[in-house]
């Protein structure tokens, strides 16, 4: 884009046979305006389609696991997860993490990126690496009551079953 842009400039001062300071310094601020008018459009769009598979049920709320891959938890608070604004924020057994989500135009679709996360050490039986791991593989949801369920297209069985905490999610 700014390769087209520096062209089009350019060619425009030789066409113009602009010779004075003053008037090129016009001519790249009418560029820099025509460069953020064509940024704020594009962003725009991008928006536009974010809000196209905006699911307030999913947002916004502390989800607490309290299954996965059809196993009952032993510490259920220790596994929560919120989304906002295309991020997934959380904490498993001992460590905190985020990455992004986007949910899908098509109802009930999500796609999530990796999960990054704190590195602290995990003592003890946990399933915190089984939990990250999950994120990468969900691509469906669905709700039944205050509970969420995550589905992989391999499986038709729910890989996690959340329920609403309760909590009020922390705004970062």
């Amino acid at each position: 884009m700014i390769y087209y842009i520096t062209k089009i400039i350019k060619t425009t001062i030789k066409k113009l046979k602009v010779k004075t300071m003053k008037n090129v310094i016009k001519l790249l601020a009418v560029a820099g305006l025509l460069g953020i008018v064509l940024t704020g459009c594009n962003k725009a769009g991008k928006q536009k389609s974010a809000a196209a598979g905006n699911d307030a049920r999913l947002e916004n709320v502390v989800w607490q696991l309290i299954q996965l891959n059809g196993t009952e938890l032993s510490k259920p608070d220790k596994y929560e997860v919120t989304f906002a604004a295309g991020r997934a924020t959380g904490i498993g057994e001992c460590n905190r993490f985020f990455g992004p989500y986007e949910l899908l135009s098509n109802p009930g679709t999500i796609k999530m990126g990796n999960m990054a996360s704190t590195m602290m050490a995990c003592l003890g039986e946990h399933r915190e690496s089984e939990f990250l791991n999950m994120f990468g593989e969900v691509n469906t949801y669905q709700f039944d009551g205050n509970k969420l369920y995550f589905f992989t297209g391999s499986q038709p069985k729910a890989v996690a079953i959340f329920v609403d905490s309760g909590k009020t999610p922390v705004k970062e």
